[in-house]
């Protein structure tokens, strides 16, 4: 099978080739997940507490950073 960048399709997939994307694409995000889940679990309270350290102007530069629209209006 021929490498194919699933980013960047100049032409139509198969049915095949979109499944076998779509799969792969699923496949990563519920590894992600897991992976996030783990690190929650393990360092939630940590992560929580930091969080709570940070002063309110750079949790919201932080959040902005991460979710650019996130403060679009107040």
């Amino acid at each position: 099978m021929q490498a194919v960048d699933s980013l960047a399709c100049a032409e139509a997939l198969s049915v095949h080739e979109a499944k076998t994307i779509a799969k792969s694409y699923a496949n990563t995000i519920k590894d992600d997940l897991e992976y996030l889940r783990c690190i929650v679990a393990v360092g939630g309270n940590t992560i929580t507490n930091r969080w709570r350290k940070k002063s309110g102007g750079k949790s919201d530069k932080t959040l902005q950073t991460a979710f650019p629209r996130i403060f679009s209006t107040k």
